[in-house]
């Protein structure tokens, strides 16, 4: 039997172990604030662009300043680190401020650009233990939508209308309507828990998870798919290994999932294995869509393959750093720029543009403490995080002029990666 909680004006706060839903004032950012130009200097992490590029979420401000020492690990904030941060709303062209959001952690924007999802890990009073919240925001004046609590990061996932969140926890399972604040728990039996890995189907009609079924005394993994407006289960897939990734293709034809060793691609539909792509590496798991949808990308530990979506046949590859180097703790960020005619490939303090057709490397720069570099949706600026410098910005040339680079005083060519 479905349960359904509409649990309005509660705190977030809750009896721990049950899932709560809790409204608050609609409160906007203050007019005399909106407006005010917050310079990239003040950008400290979580960049994020909306998805129609006209907004970009991020937190501020950075602590008062920074200092390297002795600890191998490597950087010390001086100042209060742990003081309370924003989450702010720019416009992407002027860096205005529309509008600031209280929860500071991990933002992801609605399909529609419409809301910010946050989470944040607070409490009512410091003699509290933290626990780990969700909000939902609306991204024009900040007001607070709903909060959920018991949310871990990363295990909810926004419908194509921008309606509804998937969101799934340990030991339970469930659909949140956003303006509607209802909460909707789905059925599952007392053997099953550890649901992750939530999806839509691009058409809103499906949605799917990863579960861990008990079956005497054993543990086994299944992939499981629900009507998203009945509930009711339509398939279940059984994995050979524990999965990493899970995703429909974007014409909503394939189903694709990753286990150690392999990315699986299965028809829809009828749930049969189309094509299995073998992979040198167990880290192989992340996998994606260029904005047009019309190409696939995976990352098999150093090299980035790229696929025709409808196809799945491999039309190009980028040899970036060597599994050696990732092994070490190394890590590797990998983007497409908004037309998908370029890729920007990130490892530590190294960035490069590579032609995505080609796969062939255009130019590189090198920063001395970067870390996190990401191209705006013009393709005009680069952002470029740092561990112990303030946030810089950079113009970048894409295309570049023939036999230039494309980054200010970058180099043409191949970092050595390849």
């Amino acid at each position: 039997m479905k349960k359904l909680l509409t649990r309005f004006a509660i705190s977030a706060f809750g009896l721990c172990g049950t899932l709560t839903i809790g409204t608050a004032l609609s409160t906007a950012c203050p007019a005399a604030a909106k407006g005010k130009i917050i310079p990239h200097e003040q950008w400290w992490h979580s960049i994020r662009y909306s998805p129609d590029g006209a907004k970009v979420a991020l937190i501020t401000p950075p602590p008062p300043w920074f200092m390297k020492h002795n600890d191998p690990k490597g950087k010390a904030y001086k100042g209060q680190l742990s003081a309370r941060k924003k989450l702010v709303i720019l416009n992407a062209k002027d860096f205005s401020l529309i509008t600031k959001i209280d929860f500071i952690e991990h933002p992801t924007w609605s399909p529609n650009s419409k809301y910010v999802c946050t989470n944040d890990y607070s409490t009512k009073n410091r003699s509290q233990a933290q626990s780990l919240a969700l909000g939902v925001y609306h991204a024009s004046n900040g007001a607070k939508l709903l909060s959920i609590n018991d949310a871990p990061l990363g295990t909810y996932a926004w419908s194509p209308d921008s309606q509804r969140l998937f969101v799934t926890h340990r030991e339970s399972l469930s659909i949140l309507d956003i303006e509607k604040k209802r909460e909707t728990l789905l059925p599952f039996k007392a053997n099953e828990n550890y649901f992750q890995l939530p999806q839509w189907s691009p058409d809103g009609k499906s949605i799917a998870a990863s579960l861990r079924i008990n079956v005497d005394g054993e543990q086994k993994e299944a992939i499981r798919i629900w009507d998203a407006k009945s509930e009711e289960v339509k398939a279940e897939i059984n994995l050979k290994d524990g999965i990493r990734m899970l995703a429909w293709t974007p014409n909503g034809k394939l189903l694709i999932y990753s286990e150690p060793l392999a990315i699986t691609v299965l028809d829809a539909d009828s749930k049969k294995v189309i094509t299995t792509i073998e992979t040198k590496e167990t880290k192989a798991v992340r996998f994606g869509w260029s904005h047009d949808k019309t190409k696939f990308s995976y990352r098999d530990g150093g090299v980035f393959h790229i696929l025709d979506a409808a196809t799945m046949k491999e039309t190009a590859r980028i040899v970036g750093p060597t599994v050696e180097y990732l092994n070490t703790g190394g890590y590797i960020n990998i983007d497409w720029s908004a037309n998908d005619d370029f890729i920007l490939i990130s490892s530590q303090n190294t960035a490069a543009i590579c032609d995505a057709k080609s796969g062939k490397y255009i130019g590189y720069k090198t920063w001395p403490d970067a870390i996190i570099h990401t191209i705006s949706p013009d393709q005009k600026l680069l952002i470029i995080q740092s561990v112990n410098s303030q946030t810089e910005i950079e113009p970048i040339a894409l295309p570049p002029a023939q036999g230039m680079s494309p980054f200010k005083d970058g180099k043409t060519g191949s970092p050595t990666w390849d």
